[in-house]
Protein backbone atom coordinates (compact mmCIF):
# COMPACT_ATOMS: atom_id res chain seq x y z
CA UNK A 1 0.00 0.00 0.00
CA UNK A 2 2.82 2.41 0.88
CA UNK A 3 4.64 1.59 -2.37
CA UNK A 4 1.43 2.20 -4.37
CA UNK A 5 0.87 5.58 -2.67
CA UNK A 6 4.50 6.57 -3.24
CA UNK A 7 4.29 5.59 -6.91
CA UNK A 8 1.05 7.51 -7.37
CA UNK A 9 2.63 10.56 -5.82
CA UNK A 10 5.67 10.33 -8.08
CA UNK A 11 3.51 9.90 -11.18
CA UNK A 12 1.38 12.87 -10.15
CA UNK A 13 4.46 15.05 -9.65
CA UNK A 14 5.81 13.99 -13.04
CA UNK A 15 2.50 14.79 -14.73
CA UNK A 16 2.40 18.25 -13.13
CA UNK A 17 5.95 18.91 -14.28
CA UNK A 18 5.00 18.09 -17.88
CA UNK A 19 1.85 20.21 -17.91
CA UNK A 20 2.41 23.99 -18.35
CA UNK A 21 1.84 25.83 -15.07
CA UNK A 22 -0.85 27.98 -16.66
CA UNK A 23 -2.94 24.82 -17.12
CA UNK A 24 -2.63 23.64 -13.51
CA UNK A 25 -5.96 23.49 -11.70
CA UNK A 26 -4.58 25.64 -8.85
CA UNK A 27 -3.49 28.30 -11.34
CA UNK A 28 -6.88 28.32 -13.02
CA UNK A 29 -8.66 28.55 -9.68
CA UNK A 30 -6.43 31.43 -8.57
CA UNK A 31 -7.20 33.27 -11.81
CA UNK A 32 -10.94 32.75 -11.34
CA UNK A 33 -10.71 33.85 -7.73
CA UNK A 34 -8.83 36.98 -8.78
CA UNK A 35 -11.68 37.78 -11.15
CA UNK A 36 -14.14 37.20 -8.33
CA UNK A 37 -12.31 39.64 -6.05
CA UNK A 38 -12.28 42.24 -8.85
CA UNK A 39 -9.30 44.02 -7.29
CA UNK A 40 -10.99 44.51 -3.92
CA UNK A 41 -10.37 43.01 -0.51
CA UNK A 42 -12.91 40.24 -0.24
CA UNK A 43 -13.46 39.94 3.50
CA UNK A 44 -12.35 41.10 6.96
CA UNK A 45 -12.33 44.60 8.50
CA UNK A 46 -11.22 46.25 5.25
CA UNK A 47 -13.56 44.43 2.89
CA UNK A 48 -14.20 46.45 -0.26
CA UNK A 49 -10.85 48.25 -0.20
CA UNK A 50 -9.50 48.60 -3.75
CA UNK A 51 -6.13 46.84 -3.61
CA UNK A 52 -2.89 47.08 -5.54
CA UNK A 53 -1.46 44.16 -7.51
CA UNK A 54 1.30 43.23 -5.06
CA UNK A 55 2.48 43.33 -1.47
CA UNK A 56 5.75 44.11 0.28
CA UNK A 57 7.33 41.90 2.92
CA UNK A 58 4.35 39.57 3.25
CA UNK A 59 2.21 37.29 1.12
CA UNK A 60 -0.27 38.95 -1.21
CA UNK A 61 -3.28 36.63 -1.30
CA UNK A 62 -4.21 36.78 2.41
CA UNK A 63 -4.55 40.55 2.05
CA UNK A 64 -6.75 40.35 -1.04
CA UNK A 65 -8.84 37.61 0.58
CA UNK A 66 -9.11 39.67 3.77
CA UNK A 67 -7.75 36.93 6.02
CA UNK A 68 -4.41 38.63 6.62
CA UNK A 69 -3.58 38.62 10.34
CA UNK A 70 -7.13 37.48 11.07
CA UNK A 71 -6.14 37.03 14.73
CA UNK A 72 -6.31 40.83 14.95
CA UNK A 73 -9.66 41.40 13.24
CA UNK A 74 -11.66 41.67 16.44
CA UNK A 75 -9.09 44.00 17.97
CA UNK A 76 -9.07 46.21 14.86
CA UNK A 77 -12.83 46.60 15.20
CA UNK A 78 -12.35 47.60 18.85
CA UNK A 79 -9.72 50.16 17.86
CA UNK A 80 -12.02 51.64 15.24
CA UNK A 81 -14.81 51.78 17.80
CA UNK A 82 -12.71 53.86 20.17
CA UNK A 83 -12.71 56.78 17.74
CA UNK A 84 -9.01 57.67 17.72
CA UNK A 85 -8.23 60.84 15.83
CA UNK A 86 -4.73 59.65 14.89
CA UNK A 87 -3.21 56.33 13.81
CA UNK A 88 0.57 56.08 13.59
CA UNK A 89 1.92 53.13 11.62
CA UNK A 90 5.61 52.26 11.79
CA UNK A 91 6.35 49.72 9.06
CA UNK A 92 3.38 50.35 6.78
CA UNK A 93 4.57 48.21 3.81
CA UNK A 94 2.18 48.81 0.88
CA UNK A 95 -0.51 50.18 3.17
CA UNK A 96 -2.94 47.42 4.15
CA UNK A 97 -3.55 49.06 7.54
CA UNK A 98 -2.84 52.66 6.54
CA UNK A 99 -5.44 52.66 3.79
CA UNK A 100 -7.82 50.34 5.64
CA UNK A 101 -7.98 52.46 8.79
CA UNK A 102 -8.37 55.66 6.79
CA UNK A 103 -11.24 54.14 4.80
CA UNK A 104 -13.03 52.81 7.86
CA UNK A 105 -12.57 55.94 9.96
CA UNK A 106 -13.06 59.09 7.83
CA UNK A 107 -12.16 61.39 10.75
CA UNK A 108 -8.86 59.66 11.45
CA UNK A 109 -5.55 61.13 10.35
CA UNK A 110 -2.91 58.52 9.55
CA UNK A 111 0.87 58.81 9.51
CA UNK A 112 2.55 55.87 7.73
CA UNK A 113 6.30 55.26 7.92
CA UNK A 114 7.89 52.82 5.48
CA UNK A 115 11.61 52.50 4.77
CA UNK A 116 11.35 50.83 1.34
CA UNK A 117 10.92 53.18 -1.66
CA UNK A 118 9.25 50.37 -3.65
CA UNK A 119 6.73 49.80 -0.86
CA UNK A 120 6.05 53.54 -0.57
CA UNK A 121 5.25 53.64 -4.29
CA UNK A 122 2.70 50.85 -3.82
CA UNK A 123 1.39 52.66 -0.75
CA UNK A 124 0.84 55.83 -2.75
CA UNK A 125 -1.02 53.87 -5.40
CA UNK A 126 -3.21 52.16 -2.80
CA UNK A 127 -4.14 55.46 -1.16
CA UNK A 128 -4.98 56.99 -4.54
CA UNK A 129 -7.15 54.02 -5.52
CA UNK A 130 -9.24 54.54 -2.40
CA UNK A 131 -9.32 58.35 -2.33
CA UNK A 132 -7.71 58.70 1.11
CA UNK A 133 -4.36 60.21 0.16
CA UNK A 134 -5.32 63.53 1.73
CA UNK A 135 -5.57 61.94 5.21
CA UNK A 136 -2.50 59.70 5.12
CA UNK A 137 0.93 61.24 5.40
CA UNK A 138 3.65 58.94 4.08
CA UNK A 139 7.14 59.09 5.55
CA UNK A 140 10.39 57.13 5.18
CA UNK A 141 12.22 55.53 8.10
CA UNK A 142 10.50 56.04 11.45
CA UNK A 143 12.98 57.80 13.69
CA UNK A 144 12.50 58.39 17.39
CA UNK A 145 12.38 62.16 16.90
CA UNK A 146 9.68 61.90 14.21
CA UNK A 147 7.65 59.49 16.28
CA UNK A 148 7.92 61.78 19.30
CA UNK A 149 6.70 64.71 17.23
CA UNK A 150 3.67 62.86 15.86
CA UNK A 151 2.88 61.06 19.11
CA UNK A 152 2.73 64.16 21.28
CA UNK A 153 1.47 63.26 24.75
CA UNK A 154 0.12 59.97 23.39
CA UNK A 155 -3.52 60.64 24.21
CA UNK A 156 -6.03 59.87 21.47
CA UNK A 157 -3.34 58.04 19.47
CA UNK A 158 -3.14 54.47 18.24
CA UNK A 159 0.31 53.17 17.30
CA UNK A 160 0.79 50.10 15.12
CA UNK A 161 4.35 48.76 14.87
CA UNK A 162 5.86 46.15 12.54
CA UNK A 163 9.54 46.97 12.06
CA UNK A 164 11.25 43.58 11.90
CA UNK A 165 12.82 43.57 15.36
CA UNK A 166 13.65 47.26 15.69
CA UNK A 167 10.74 47.59 18.16
CA UNK A 168 13.33 46.91 20.87
CA UNK A 169 15.00 50.22 19.99
CA UNK A 170 12.12 52.46 18.91
CA UNK A 171 9.41 51.55 21.43
CA UNK A 172 11.04 52.85 24.60
CA UNK A 173 8.75 54.81 26.97
CA UNK A 174 11.77 55.98 28.95
CA UNK A 175 12.78 58.03 25.90
CA UNK A 176 9.30 58.70 24.46
CA UNK A 177 6.97 59.69 27.29
CA UNK A 178 3.94 59.75 24.97
CA UNK A 179 4.12 55.94 24.73
CA UNK A 180 3.00 55.74 28.36
CA UNK A 181 -0.47 57.01 27.38
CA UNK A 182 -0.89 55.64 23.85
CA UNK A 183 -2.54 52.41 22.78
CA UNK A 184 -0.14 50.16 20.90
CA UNK A 185 -0.22 47.02 18.79
CA UNK A 186 3.27 45.63 18.17
CA UNK A 187 4.31 42.68 16.06
CA UNK A 188 7.21 41.28 18.05
CA UNK A 189 10.10 39.38 16.50
CA UNK A 190 11.44 37.20 19.27
CA UNK A 191 13.05 34.67 16.86
CA UNK A 192 15.15 37.46 15.35
CA UNK A 193 15.74 39.52 18.50
CA UNK A 194 15.77 37.12 21.48
CA UNK A 195 14.53 38.80 24.64
CA UNK A 196 12.44 41.50 22.96
CA UNK A 197 9.20 40.13 24.42
CA UNK A 198 10.54 40.23 27.98
CA UNK A 199 11.96 43.70 27.34
CA UNK A 200 8.64 45.15 26.16
CA UNK A 201 6.80 43.45 29.00
CA UNK A 202 9.12 45.08 31.52
CA UNK A 203 8.81 48.49 29.90
CA UNK A 204 5.00 48.61 29.89
CA UNK A 205 3.88 46.41 32.81
CA UNK A 206 3.27 49.40 35.09
CA UNK A 207 1.43 51.61 32.60
CA UNK A 208 -0.54 49.26 30.32
CA UNK A 209 -2.69 46.17 30.25
CA UNK A 210 -0.71 43.61 28.25
CA UNK A 211 -2.28 41.03 25.96
CA UNK A 212 -0.29 38.59 23.85
CA UNK A 213 -1.88 37.34 20.62
CA UNK A 214 -0.52 34.23 18.90
CA UNK A 215 -1.07 33.09 15.30
CA UNK A 216 -3.72 30.43 14.77
CA UNK A 217 -4.66 28.07 11.94
CA UNK A 218 -6.71 29.50 9.11
CA UNK A 219 -10.26 28.36 8.39
CA UNK A 220 -11.67 28.76 4.89
CA UNK A 221 -15.15 29.09 6.40
CA UNK A 222 -14.14 32.51 7.78
CA UNK A 223 -14.06 34.00 4.30
CA UNK A 224 -17.11 35.87 3.12
CA UNK A 225 -19.07 35.48 0.93
CA UNK A 226 -19.55 31.82 1.79
CA UNK A 227 -20.21 30.73 -1.78
CA UNK A 228 -16.69 31.83 -2.67
CA UNK A 229 -15.22 29.88 0.24
CA UNK A 230 -17.12 26.75 -0.81
CA UNK A 231 -16.28 26.96 -4.50
CA UNK A 232 -12.56 27.64 -4.10
CA UNK A 233 -11.97 25.68 -0.90
CA UNK A 234 -8.94 23.71 -2.13
CA UNK A 235 -7.14 26.72 -3.58
CA UNK A 236 -7.94 28.90 -0.57
CA UNK A 237 -6.27 26.50 1.86
CA UNK A 238 -2.97 27.26 0.14
CA UNK A 239 -3.59 30.92 -0.65
CA UNK A 240 -4.44 31.82 2.96
CA UNK A 241 -1.02 30.68 4.21
CA UNK A 242 0.94 33.77 5.34
CA UNK A 243 4.22 31.84 5.68
CA UNK A 244 4.75 33.51 9.02
CA UNK A 245 7.95 32.47 10.86
CA UNK A 246 7.37 30.41 14.00
CA UNK A 247 7.52 32.38 17.24
CA UNK A 248 6.13 35.66 15.89
CA UNK A 249 3.39 37.14 18.13
CA UNK A 250 1.58 40.42 18.65
CA UNK A 251 1.52 42.48 21.83
CA UNK A 252 -1.51 44.68 22.46
CA UNK A 253 -0.91 47.46 25.00
CA UNK A 254 -3.83 49.45 26.36
CA UNK A 255 -3.19 52.23 28.88
CA UNK A 256 -4.35 51.53 32.45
Amino acid sequence: MQVTAWLAGRLGAAARALVPRAWHRSTRLARQLLDKCDGRVLSGPFAGCRYVSGSHGSTYWPKLLGTYECELHGLIEEILGRGFSRALIAGAAEGYYAAGLAIRSPRMEVVAWEASPAARELLGNLLAKNGVGDRVRVRGICTMSELACELGNGEDAFLLVDIEGAEAILIDPARLDGLNRAELLIETHEPFVPGVEALLTERFAATHHLRWIAPRPRRVEEIAPQQVAKRFHGALVQLMDERRPAGIRWLHLRPR
